[in-house]
C-alpha cells in the first residue's frame, strides 16, 4: 500500500511551517493492533517552500568569567554573509551561582550595542535563555544593521565571591 500525506490530509503538519528543514528527520511508525503485522519498505520526504535566508553561528568556548572583573570576557563570532538583519535570536548558556552579578552585552559589526542581561535575577543560578525580538525589545535595534563582520559578546561579573563560565552562545540571524 502506498500513502501520501500532506497539509490538506494531515492538518497537524501545519505545526512544521516555518521550521528549518536542515537536520535529521525521524519517522515513527507503530502498529497498535495485535492481530497482524506490517513492514515499512520505504519512505520519502518532499519539502517545498521558500529558501531559508538565515544564518546560524555558535560557539561553545567553556571560558571562565572572572570574578569581580569589570572588563570580563569578550568572545567573537564572524559572519561572512552580506545582507541586513531582519530578525535575530540569541541563545546563551552561562553557568553562574549568582546571576545578579552579571552583565551581558551583544555588539553587532556596526557597533550597535544591546544589553541582554543587567545584574538582574539576584541569587538565581545560571542564564540558560533564548533572547528574541519579542522578549527582548532592544534586539530591534539591530534591525537593518549589516550581518557581515565581527559579532561580539561581552560578559562581566560585577561582584565578588563566585565566578561563572560561558558554556555556549549562538546567533540565528534572518536577513532581508
Amino acid at each position: 500500500m502506498h500513502n501520501e500525506f500532506d497539509i490538506r490530509s494531515v492538518p497537524g503538519l501545519h505545526a512544521l511551517t516555518g521550521e528549518p528543514v536542515n537536520g535529521k528527520w525521524l519517522l515513527h511508525v507503530q502498529d497498535l493492533a495485535a492481530v497482524d503485522r506490517g513492514r515499512l519498505t520505504g519512505w520519502s520526504l518532499n519539502i517545498s517552500g521558500q529558501m531559508d535566508a538565515s544564518i546560524l553561528i555558535e560557539e561553545s568556548p567553556g571560558v571562565i568569567i572572572p570574578d569581580n572583573v569589570q572588563r570580563g570576557i569578550e568572545r567573537v563570532l564572524m559572519v561572512s554573509d552580506t545582507g541586513h538583519i531582519d530578525n535575530i535570536v540569541v541563545e546563551l548558556d552561562i553557568t553562574h551561582t549568582y546571576i545578579g552579578d552579571l552583565v551581558v552585552e551583544l555588539i553587532s559589526p556596526d557597533n550597535t550595542l544591546v544589553l541582554l542581561h543587567n545584574r538582574s535575577g539576584g541569587s538565581a543560578n545560571n542564564i540558560i535563555k533564548t533572547y528574541t525580538m519579542m522578549n527582548t525589545s532592544n534586539l530591534q535595534n539591530f534591525r537593518g544593521d549589516s550581518v557581515n563582520g565581527r559579532w561580539r559578546l561581552k560578559v562581566s561579573d560585577h561582584a565578588g565571591r563566585d565566578q561563572g563560565k560561558l558554556n555556549r552562545w549562538a546567533l540565528a540571524i534572518e536577513q532581508k
